[in-house]
């Protein structure tokens, strides 16, 4: 296999549920695979396979877990025959009292980026994140994959489907702004609008909690994009930018 060496999109989204759970929940769940051993130092950590998942855990390293920090470095496959063009890795975390978890959402910026047959990735999941209730399992596995074709597949519990969507329409929103100041020749506006923290533009009003966050990392995202492009090579490089395909999605 080859090894992915690309930049992709990361964005991080860390979601905390706690609740009781019982102390005598099962160690080793079917079709999942325990690495690490269950002390108070180091968790136990249980890799949950899916089946007919195209995107697989393949290896994970457990020497940066401890009972307060979830930190665990993952090598992920495309086992399939399609390239991955953006997926979710979540984990769930399990305490005496309580349990929680996050995920990480990876999207390609461009089918160059995307993750193709047989090729893999390492990703870190449950980073910047201290617990003060010492953990004793981890469960990760592999929680939503969209496929080149537009197919999405798994349970989606971290809503990235939501995520992505949104992120599109906001970086679309901010581009088609962009575009209308420079038919104005209006340079200033655009400085400002790249600049600014934050943004005017507003979401719809029954857009869901995932989708708001993903419209305002989108046109952060886009904002990026368009300052570097700017600072490179001024107005030039500037509208090339924003005719570009926001992701791999937009691009096939």
């Amino acid at each position: 296999m080859k090894k992915l060496k690309t930049n992709r999109i990361k964005q991080v989204v860390v979601a905390v549920a706690v609740c009781a759970i019982s102390a005598t929940m099962g160690f080793v769940l079917g079709g999942s695979k325990t690495v690490g051993s269950q002390t108070n130092e180091r968790p136990g950590v249980i890799i949950k396979q899916r089946q007919k998942l195209p995107l697989e855990i393949i290896t994970i390293k457990p020497d940066m877990i401890t009972a307060e920090i979830p930190r665990i470095e993952l090598i992920v496959a495309n086992k399939g025959s399609q390239p991955i063009i953006a997926y979710a890795i979540r984990y769930d975390t399990v305490s005496k009292s309580s349990k929680a978890g996050g995920h990480i959402l990876v999207n390609a910026p461009s089918m160059s980026q995307a993750l193709y047959p047989g090729q893999e990735a390492t990703e870190t999941v449950g980073g910047g994140v201290t617990y003060s209730d010492p953990i004793s399992k981890i469960y990760v596995y592999v929680d939503y994959v969209l496929l080149a074709d537009g197919s999405e597949l798994g349970p989606d519990r971290s809503e990235a489907s939501e995520v992505l969507a949104g992120q599109r329409a906001g970086a679309k929103l901010l581009a088609g702004q962009i575009r209308n100041l420079l038919k104005k020749n209006d340079m200033a506006s655009i400085m400002g609008l790249i600049d600014q923290e934050g943004s005017s533009l507003s979401p719809p009003p029954n857009a869901s909690l995932r989708w708001i966050q993903g419209f305002r990392s989108g046109i952060g995202i886009i904002k990026d994009r368009l300052k570097q492009a700017y600072e490179k090579r001024g107005l030039g490089d500037l509208e090339i930018e924003l005719n570009k395909p926001f992701d791999a999605f937009e691009e096939r």
